[in-house]
């Protein structure tokens, strides 16, 4: 074959190859914010527990939208939980968030949009932050080929080293222990069913401090979201909390 017969047939091959993917025609993200729920409390003279208010006005609030999606409509925002997904115009540059509140809605904060099709948006509170005023945001993959099913992406938002043991020591004669550097994701593979699964982070003194011990069950088709982030409560016992949430490959919106 001559190298002007190898050229021509590229060319007529590459509007194939071009089909295979479609393009996108918008961005899709969807948010979870990650933070400690409120503590409960009997005030004297009451019969009933109620939320610690000093915490309660700490939490991110409750109903949000986003300025620049195609449909601007609020949606529900629960701490520990993803949020509905939206769609954002190809060519968008900036977030604009807006919290709403008593039937009124202000400006929460403005961020750079991410670039990735499919994004989930991690939402947390600075170190020293009390409050939720000015949180900060890691866009992560959220799409089927960066974090496939079958897959566990552990994200550490901490300032300590988390140490994850995959396997048990009494059944597994080389369990998969590795380390998380603060502000990393790890992706790693998990078996269909249960997966004994250990989280901990290496304390001042540089022992390890397990802060989550159990079996992780993996459904066929699931993937597995994990995150460690700081504690805010000085009085809490470890500085470490974890979060997990098993899921299947989110569908996305159509368009409107």
């Amino acid at each position: 074959m001559t190298l002007k017969s190898l050229i021509a047939l590229t060319f007529l091959s590459l509007p194939l190859i071009l089909e295979g993917k479609p393009p996108e025609k918008a961005l899709h993200l969807r948010f979870i914010p990650l933070g400690e729920q409120p503590t409960w409390a009997k005030p004297e003279g009451h019969l009933l527990y109620e939320p610690n208010r000093a915490v309660t006005d700490r939490l991110p609030p409750s109903l949000i939208s986003v300025l620049s999606a195609e449909d601007p409509e609020a949606f529900p925002l629960r701490l520990r939980s993803f949020s509905k997904t939206i769609r954002l115009p190809l060519k968008t540059e900036t977030l604009l968030l807006r919290h709403h509140e008593k039937n009124a809605a202000s400006i929460w904060f403005t961020q750079k949009a991410p670039s990735y099709a499919h994004s989930l948006g991690v939402l947390y509170q600075p170190k020293n932050a009390e409050d939720w005023k000015f949180p900060k945001t890691l866009f992560l993959k959220d799409d089927a080929e960066s974090f496939p099913a079958g897959y566990c992406r552990f994200v550490n938002l901490s300032e300590e080293l988390v140490i994850v043991q995959i396997g048990d020591r009494l059944k597994t004669p080389r369990p998969k222990v590795f380390g998380i550097r603060p502000g990393t994701t790890l992706l790693r593979p998990l078996k269909v069913g249960k997966n004994q699964l250990r989280v901990g982070y290496t304390d001042a003194e540089g022992a390890t401090k397990w802060i989550w011990a159990n079996l992780l069950t993996l459904e066929p088709g699931q993937r597995v979201q994990s995150f460690c982030y700081q504690t805010k409560d000085r009085k809490h016992r470890q500085k470490v909390l974890f979060h997990h949430a098993p899921e299947s490959i989110p569908t996305l919106p159509a368009q409107r």
